[in-house]
């Protein structure tokens, strides 16, 4: 598959945020934007809400990106990660 660069402007402290988040979740921004661009091309629409997010929301989206046995097992080991993050 070719591969094509794409360039966005968004607000400095939106990026580095997002990176943090893309970090502690132990991927690559790049991966998270790919997708969310797939799950847009997949539903045909996007949806736009403030909300805060579980781990399955968080995975669920990725789970193309990774070779995990399942989604669950990837959710849980998300979960302990959260819980030893709260506990510091």
């Amino acid at each position: 598959m070719k591969k094509t660069l794409i360039h966005v402007k968004v607000d400095a402290s939106l990026k580095v945020k997002a990176e943090q988040l893309a970090e502690r979740l132990g991927v690559p921004l790049s991966v998270v934007i790919k997708a969310v661009l797939k799950k847009f091309v997949s539903d045909g629409s996007v949806e736009i809400k403030e909300y805060s997010p579980g781990p399955t929301d968080l995975v669920e989206p990725l789970k193309d990106n990774f070779k995990v046995p399942s989604v669950e097992q990837y959710t849980r080991a998300f979960k302990k990660l959260l819980d030893k993050r709260a506990l510091k």
